[in-house]
């Protein structure tokens, strides 16, 4: 399914359609994690016709309730998916699919969340034993939906009852370089009026566009060959409006929400997309835990971190029942071996390789809480 579908249907139901839900045949290889389904459909609510898919567990202990980016299919790669089933979490997300609209679309996105993540009769709730614990995550655009969802007092009531946490994975509030607080207002007024000049064009379609992208989101997995999929200046503003919007509710709020359900924020230091200094000082506005990755870009979640989710909600112990970590049990203890042997064999462990491994353990197991 390609492109934003709204019908006169009011209902809100479910079609396991899954082969009219995939990626069309162009876009198949950059969302490999839905073209590669084998479980999913299309979600209707409210007059509008959302993709979702499942990677399911074998021995389901738990459910992850998902959803991705503007202009995506993709909110987990498949290797966190194979990590999560592997652990016995099952995950099903709902895509936010390429579109070329650029009217005033997130109000829709934010609808289909509503009816995606607590409706009784979403997928995220029929597909799966009620007893399961559920937890919430979000990449990018994914992130300010479920946010303004917690906005709602009746809605966010419902998100109370049925999700655990929220993980959110560069989460899109503001744009990098021209954000709200952390940039210069005559670069905001020189992007605004770019961008509103080119609404209709691609960012790679225009010199400005084309030379940030070389320069500053060069190593990007879809700079060069997501083209397709990229959103216009029209659509970056309509998400760039929401996320302020919201920013300012919090900004203007008296004292922190703080009857939502425990939220983690992880942020690529070097997303071009997302500011990430903006979703900083969003965790900290709302108590929200903080997961900075070096280096990190706008998909800045990775194995470490996935880990760190299972040990957090209890579920880290099924992890040893897998074949993939099995396998890297056996593999570290042929390396142990190995370095047990060295070690009789040259009389002393080199300090330095031993310091090096604590270093970068130490790197991605950090927790820093002060800093698309």
């Amino acid at each position: 399914m390609d492109n934003l579908r709204t019908n006169a249907n009011t209902k809100t139901y479910f079609e396991t359609n899954l082969s009219d839900a995939k990626p069309a045949q162009n876009f198949a290889p950059l969302f490999p994690e839905a073209a590669e389904a084998t479980e999913g459909g299309t979600f209707h609510h409210k007059g509008l016709d959302v993709p979702f898919f499942v990677s399911r567990a074998k021995n389901e202990r738990a459910v992850v309730v998902a959803c991705t980016g503007l202009n995506s299919y993709t909110a987990l790669r498949a290797e966190e998916l194979k990590q999560m089933n592997d652990a016995g979490v099952s995950v099903i997300w709902m895509a936010l699919p390429p579109h070329k609209s650029n009217t005033p679309f997130m109000p829709h996105f934010i609808t289909a969340g509503e009816g995606f993540f607590t409706d009784p009769e979403s997928p995220a709730n029929k597909l799966f034993d009620s007893k399961l614990p559920r937890y919430a995550f979000t990449h990018s655009t994914g992130g300010q939906i479920f946010t303004a969802l917690e906005q709602n007092p009746e809605t966010n009531a419902k998100i109370l009852e049925r999700y655990e946490e929220v993980t959110h994975i560069a989460p899109y509030f503001d744009a990098t370089n021209v954000s709200l607080k952390h940039s210069l207002a005559p670069i905001r007024w020189v992007f605004d009026k770019y961008a509103h000049m080119n609404a209709d064009r691609k960012p790679h379609e225009t010199f400005f566009g084309k030379v940030y992208l070389a320069f500053k989101a060069a190593t990007e997995p879809f700079t060069k060959t997501g083209q397709e999929i990229s959103p216009t200046y029209g659509q970056i503003l309509e998400v760039q409006h929401w996320g302020r919007t919201l920013i300012s509710a919090f900004s203007n709020a008296a004292e922190p929400k703080d009857t939502t359900i425990p939220a983690t924020y992880v942020v690529g230091r070097d997303d071009p997309f997302a500011s990430a200094l903006t979703s900083i000082d969003l965790a900290h506005q709302t108590n929200a835990a903080l997961e900075i990755v070096p280096k990190g870009g706008h998909y800045p979640i990775n194995s470490k971190i996935v880990e760190k989710f299972l040990e957090r909600v209890g579920l880290a112990e099924s992890l040893s029942d897998s074949p993939r970590v099995a396998a890297e049990r056996s593999a570290s203890l042929l390396d142990a071996t190995a370095r047990l042997f060295q070690g009789l064999g040259g009389g002393r462990v080199r300090n330095a390789e031993v310091r090096g491994q604590t270093e970068s353990d130490a790197l991605h197991g950090s927790h820093a809480l002060g800093l698309q």
